[in-house]
């Protein structure tokens, strides 16, 4: 084994394959070593995003006096919903880098560059894919929510009220929802649809008290659209207008500006046209390029490896000669050489028959059922790089949702939408009536439908595309586990992506009371004021303003002209209508819809020239009793089944060698070949040194011990007084110093000794730890470890959630008993408290219901490892995870809450409080024709140009809608009795608390919300625990011994025979050359 301390980059890249490198760091965060920065469309830099340009084409109080087609209404909104766009992108994007850069690498060894490169764009493309998608899943499934709950805009583009006068009956308000004549010359109506292919105008009607009343046709703008809503026509627009200078001079010409505006110039390198709808602009978040830079040094002095160790595997090679030496044999000593000769090669061959090496053996182009037994025999060297480090999921993994049979049934056709449409003309209104509001409850069906289907579908395809980095060949058991374990996550995240963004809109929704078609408003003569007031509806003795749940049967009724009352004559059971179209839904199952009979029943009082011919849905297949909610948190699936193959994941990895090593004895013909170099070496040898003793013992007898001169003995062995003695002490030299210096290198040399403990017990295995740290490892028998085994996480919220102000007590008590729009003007926050704090309180309960969930997420997803973490390194990887953790939970819940902000704002969505647009006084004297709407300002910001006005009351804040005026307010006022209730019914929030948190008193509410409401994240992690369920089932370690006397002396004895023929001949040919220089005869002359 071979160890180099504190290897440089350029050290690392020369090292062998099987170097093993660890780092002094096992987790690194990408901004360490990557830089990100992402350029967007030019529009979102140009002219037509600023306030200035909306300012200047907004008519203000005249908006919606134009013709409900004409730029004039809605062309600022629209602009509004473009710059909202440019700003969600930036955000969008920047809070992508930012959890990107603080996201973590786990790179325990270091990396290749080119497999560091590799992985680290493939992270780089997954989130540039990612980002996109939930954004425009997102927008998409707010903007159906928004349309499919009948949400009524300020401008007069989907709904508008009719006034009509009458001497029987007085004054009456009619509802009307608009409908289009689209360019294909199709009929839309905004009561089921967006209404998006229809051409944006310039026309000459103002004021017209009746939408039939058709003007001339000034101009029509190249590539805008009209349509039900800003966001959705806007969506369908192009920009082709704003290229061309001309056509922005003669747009801008007919709004009361003297300001002049730059047109874009077009950029052949773009991604996009001219032409190009703003929906697939904001598609790719408005991104024109991405500017990537990673560097590999700054990654590997991060990394910073301590040291480098890798095995140099020798064979044995034919290193030992075998040769005899000429030596004469002395009768006496024969016996003796010969048994000493065959003793040695005894004990020699036994060592050499007993003694084991580390072995490397390479297998080429081996198959996946090679890799497999290769894997059981040799799990902890097994090292087979992939040829194709990346690729895709979709190689080896299939996905598919098994929905629930409602998205394939009868009950969302358009055939079906169709049969109950018709009756709504044939009966007198009544909102309670299934006839009447029946077909928006399956319309919202469908939606759900489409919308799941379709955030699958579009999160399956980045999912598959996505890259799995896999630079060696996994074991079949662990990348079973691993994909199951992304496949899961992937299914959660989904899931959550599309439930929370329903949660978080019905909570703005009721929050901000918006108005809901007639399903959570009355518009009546205030009796104080005189003007025309929205009141929140009741069911069941329940109160839309304090409650989105509130509902009630649905059923069908019979009109009695002669009272001029209803009559219920039968009830769809658990079917419900409330405050809005999706609370009623979600609240209701769909048990009749399961029954023939009762289908067939409803089908009498259906007026339609369709012949009933629809299936029930089947009993077998789900529970009728089921809730609609239930369906919609799963996402409309059933079940999910998946497609793993290992087969498939080999193939596309395509190894092309395996190499392992193993621990064995040599085989029979190395070792043969190593006994008869050994051979050689020892017969010379034992040859040599018997017949010296023979001639010393010869000596001593002949002369006898007396007579024996030792040092003149000593001295005759260096005397060189003659050629053959010169060549005998230069050849003895030689052998000597050789054969020493061959002994301290080898019998001295480093080697690596690898033991194996098996089923350690967690004090062995610490034991081991401190001892063996670099060389330990320990494999675990299950790789795939809940966090909930081992790891527990608590949450601790800010304390507004368990205080006084997020009750219902406290909400009923701002309402009062006199509805507060009755007691105060919009710009008192009495007039929006209660909604203010509804929010508030969804806001808490939606922050601890997500990091419950995420929590619950956590512990039930898997921590995979397929070696026993140290202690260190274990909390090493807990904390990471933690952080990302906590980066990532709030994510979601802030891009969803932005996004339905802007969308809420850009369509001027009217709240039942009228706190940003209200009914204007009738300019018809006649009292009858279409009633027209005007914005409200606050301290001079207008509602039609900004959506987060608000003005000081109080101590909190008034303004457009309650949503913003709570997020902009502060704690101040809320930790000050006086300033909050005086009268101290309830408790201001403990000011002590604050010291301990980690908001100050003047952090605004946005700011505590951003971070769901959490103070701090509390985790314990028990390693014991941890230790217990990886269960190692062996732990080995190698540690290098450098003491080989008995190597060094086989070797030695293997070359010895070799070198003394070898050094025989040097020694005469230098000895001879030498005496030749010295003898050498100089001429001389004479005269």
């Amino acid at each position: 084994m071979i160890t180099i301390n504190h290897p440089t980059r350029e050290q690392f890249e020369l090292l062998p394959k099987n170097a093993k490198c660890l780092c002094s760091r096992i987790s690194f965060s990408y901004g360490k070593f990557t830089s990100l920065q992402a350029s967007f469309h030019q529009v979102c830099s140009s002219d037509f995003v600023t306030d200035q340009w909306l300012k200047a084409i907004s008519s203000g109080v005249d908006s919606t006096y134009f013709y409900f087609t004409d730029f004039r209404t809605y062309g600022s909104a629209q602009f509004q919903a473009l710059a909202a766009f440019c700003r969600l992108s930036k955000a969008n994007i920047d809070q992508s880098i930012t959890y990107f850069y603080q996201s973590t690498l786990l790179s325990p060894q270091v990396l290749s560059e080119n497999v560091f490169q590799s992985q680290i764009r493939e992270s780089i493309n997954q989130f540039q894919i990612t980002a996109p998608n939930t954004f425009k899943s997102q927008l998409r499934l707010i903007n159906e929510i928004t349309i499919h709950n009948l949400l009524m805009s300020g401008l007069p583009t989907n709904f508008f009220y009719y006034q009509h006068y009458s001497y029987s009956s007085g004054i009456g308000y009619w509802l009307y929802s608009l409908g289009y004549t689209q360019s294909d010359g199709s009929e839309c109506f905004c009561r089921t649809d967006f209404c998006g292919k229809i051409p944006s105008r310039i026309v000459d009607i103002f004021g017209a008290s009746d939408s039939t009343v058709l003007g001339n046709i000034q101009w029509s703008i190249l590539g805008m659209s009209a349509g039900c809503l800003p966001v959705t026509s806007m969506l369908v627009s192009t920009l082709e207008c704003f290229y061309i200078q001309t056509c922005v001079d003669k747009l801008i010409s007919y709004f009361l500006t003297i300001e002049s505006f730059t047109t874009m110039i077009y950029n052949n390198q773009s991604l996009y046209n001219q032409n190009s709808t703003i929906e697939s602009i904001v598609d790719n978040l408005m991104v024109e390029d991405w500017m990537i830079n990673i560097s590999y040094d700054k990654y590997y002095s991060e990394c910073a490896p301590s040291s480098c160790t890798y095995i140099n595997v020798f064979r044995h090679d034919f290193h030992h000669p075998s040769t005899d030496r000429q030596i004469r044999f002395q009768r006496y000593g024969t016996r003796l050489y010969i048994f000493l000769l065959f003793s040695s090669l005894a004990v020699l061959i036994n060592y050499s028959f007993l003694k084991s090496s580390i072995q490397s053996k390479t297998i080429l182009h081996p198959t996946s059922s090679q890799f497999i037994q290769l894997q059981q025999n040799y799990p902890q060297t097994l090292s087979c790089p992939c040829t194709t480090v990346s690729m895709n999921y979709s190689t080896f993994a299939a996905i598919r949702p098994h929905y629930h049979q409602l998205c394939s049934s009868d009950l969302i056709s358009d055939k079906w939408i169709e049969y109950i449409l018709p009756s709504l003309s044939d009966i007198p209104y009544y909102v309670n009536d299934y006839r009447v509001t029946g077909y928006s409850q399956f319309q919202l069906l469908s939606m759900f439908c489409q919308q799941a289907q379709q955030a699958i579908e579009d999160a399956l395809h980045v999912f598959l595309q996505t890259t799995f980095i896999s630079s060696q060949v996994l074991t079949q058991q662990s990348f079973r586990v691993q994909i199951n374990s992304v496949i899961e996550t992937w299914k959660l995240t989904t899931v959550n992506t599309f439930i929370r963004t329903i949660e978080l809109f019905r909570a703005t929704m009721q929050g901000n009371q918006l108005a809901s078609d007639v399903a959570n408003i009355k518009l009546t003569t205030n009796s104080i004021s005189g003007k025309l007031t929205w009141y929140a509806r009741i069911y069941s003795n329940c109160l839309c303003a304090l409650s989105a749940t509130c509902h009630q049967t649905i059923g069908i009724y019979d009109y009695n002209s002669f009272s001029e009352t209803f009559t219920i004559r039968c009830s769809i059971p658990n079917f419900f209508i409330g405050c809005n179209p999706t609370e009623a839904l979600l609240l209701s199952s769909l048990e009749c819809f399961y029954n023939l009979s009762c289908m067939l029943e409803i089908d009498h009082y259906i007026n339609s020239s369709e012949s009933f011919n629809f299936s029930a849905l089947n009993p077998d297949l789900n529970p009728p009793n089921e809730t609609v909610e239930s369906i919609v948190n799963r996402l409309m699936v059933d079940t999910w089944s998946s497609n793993i193959s290992f087969p498939s994941y080999y193939n596309q990895c395509a190894p092309l060698s395996c190499t392992f090593q193993y621990e064995d004895r040599d085989n029979l013909f190395l070792i043969i070949t190593s006994i008869i170099g050994i051979f050689g070496g020892l017969s010379l040898g034992l040859k040599l040194v018997i017949i010296i003793i023979l001639q010393f013992i010869d000596k001593i007898l002949t002369n006898g011990i007396a007579n024996l001169n030792l040092l003149r003995s000593i001295k005759s062995i260096f005397s060189c007084t003659t050629e053959h003695q010169l060549i005998h002490r230069l050849h003895f030299i030689l052998v000597v110093v050789t054969l020493s210096i061959i002994y301290i290198f080898s019998a001295f040399s480093s080697r690596s000794i690898t033991i194996e403990i098996e089923k350690p017990s967690l004090s062995t295995f610490t034991d081991l730890e401190t001892r063996f740290d670099d060389s330990l490892q320990c494999s675990c028998s299950q790789i795939s470890i809940k966090y909930e085994s081992f790891l527990n996480v608590t949450s601790r919220f800010h304390s507004i959630c368990s205080s006084d102000f997020v009750s219902n007590h406290w909400i009923k008590y701002l309402y009062g008993g006199i509805p507060p729009i009755d007691l105060y003007s919009p710009n008192d926050f009495m007039y929006s408290a209660e909604a203010q704090f509804q929010i508030l309180a969804s806001f808490c309960q939606l922050s601890q219901k997500i990091v419950a969930d995420a929590l619950i997420q956590l512990g039930v997803s898997d921590f995979i490892n397929t070696q026993l973490l140290t202690s260190s390194s274990l909390n090493d990887r807990i904390q990471t995870k933690i952080n990302e953790f906590q980066l990532t939970m709030p994510q979601l819940f802030v891009a969803s809450l932005s996004l339905i902000r802007e969308t809420t704002g850009a369509n001027m969505l009217m709240s039942i409080l009228s706190t940003n647009w209200i009914f204007a006084v009738s300019r018809n004297t006649a009292g009858t024709g279409m009633m027209h709407n005007i914005p409200l300002k606050f301290e001079g910001c207008s509602c039609a140009l900004s959506s987060k006005c608000v003005s000081s009351s109080r101590g909190m804040l008034s303004g457009c809608y309650p949503l913003e005026s709570i997020l902009q307010s502060t704690l101040t006022c809320l930790s000050d009795q006086t300033c909050i209730d005086p009268t101290k019914t309830f408790k201001a929030l403990n000011s002590s608390s604050s010291i301990s948190s980690r908001f100050p008193l003047n952090t605004t509410i946005e700011s505590i919300v951003n971070e769901l409401m959490v103070e701090e994240l509390l985790s314990n992690t028990s390693y014991e625990a941890y230790y217990k369920e990886c269960a190692p089932l062996s732990c080995t370690y190698s540690y290098v011994d450098n003491r080989h006397v008995i190597d060094g002396i086989t070797f030695l004895i293997s070359l010895y025979g070799g070198l003394v023929i070898i050094y025989r001949i040097l020694a005469i040919l230098i000895v001879k050359q030498y005496l030749c220089m010295t003898k050498r005869v100089t001429p001389t002359e004479t005269d």
